[in-house]
């Protein structure tokens, strides 16, 4: 009877001890104790199913990392809080419904004075960024939007500097309100063709013809300063791919190849000059 009972554990003991016999890691010392050590936590692995490394379980599940809000694509692989890399702003783009017109502001003061942009700013503590567009529109023109869709996530990261600058995008035709000038900004509609991207932000010729085509979009932005652009990627997206971003792995390859391409090199989530890594 005993001999039955213990039949099949003795059989797999064996197994386990004998692939163990045969790693690498114990060729040198042909060491029982570490040998069984090994195969007991083998035996753990073939028994629960999860994956194990000479008796190292994977963390619970509580602790385990979850996907994460949209944030710096290289910060997510480059250590540290993602959350503390990153910048988050609004922009608000409003256009007729025909998408013949878009408004615009001319920015009065601060960073961008003298640009033509959309609507939008930094998010206060515990604003969603949601909020912060509708307040921003309003403080900003005048107009309270009545309904709006996001549309779009930008981000931009510039030669030296750690942190990440990320643009949510929004569309509003629906809104209630007079168009009024503020201290910061002065509105005005354009025609579509007369759009004057001369005056703008260098990264916006890149995904207005997106949003005019009512796409849904997300891009990352390499800059050296604000004004030279060393290299872009912008891509049509669904709706819900603009909630969080998944694939951080390929982000994070996609930015190095434009850097690269620039002729820079990533350490950590900065980008440097060649020469300046190397000395």
């Amino acid at each position: 009877m005993l001999r039955g009972h213990f039949a099949l554990p003795v059989a797999l003991l064996a197994c386990c001890t004998a692939r163990v016999w045969q790693c690498p890691s114990f060729a040198a010392t042909r060491s029982p104790v570490r040998a069984f050590e090994a195969a007991r936590h083998g035996l753990g692995r073939l028994a629960d199913g999860s994956r194990t490394l000479l008796g190292r379980q994977p963390p619970p599940a509580s602790r385990q990392k979850r996907p994460r809000p949209p944030v710096c694509m290289a910060a997510a692989a480059g250590g540290g809080d993602p959350e503390e890399r990153v910048k988050v702003f609004t922009l608000v783009v409003v256009t007729t419904e025909d998408y013949s017109q878009v408004l615009l502001g001319m920015k009065k003061r601060g960073f961008g004075q003298g640009k033509w942009n959309g609507f939008g700013g930094k998010l206060e503590p515990g604003e969603s960024v949601e909020a912060a567009a509708v307040r921003e529109l309003r403080e900003e023109s005048g107009l309270s939007a009545r309904r709006m869709e996001k549309r779009g996530m930008v981000q931009q990261k510039f030669v030296g500097d750690p942190v990440a600058l990320e643009f949510h995008v929004f569309h509003v035709v629906d809104y209630d309100g007079e168009l009024t000038e503020s201290d910061e900004m002065a509105p005005k509609w354009f025609a579509v063709e007369d759009i004057p991207y001369a005056q703008m932000w260098r990264d916006d010729e890149e995904w207005y013809p997106f949003f005019l085509n009512e796409m849904c979009f997300r891009g990352f932005l390499l800059f050296r300063g604000t004004e030279s652009m060393l290299g872009c990627t912008m891509e049509e997206v669904s709706p819900k791919d603009l909630e969080s971003y998944q694939d951080w792995g390929k982000a994070w390859r996609r930015e190095a190849e434009l850097g690269a391409a620039a002729g820079l090199r990533m350490e950590g989530t900065i980008f440097k000059e060649n020469d300046e890594a190397s000395a």
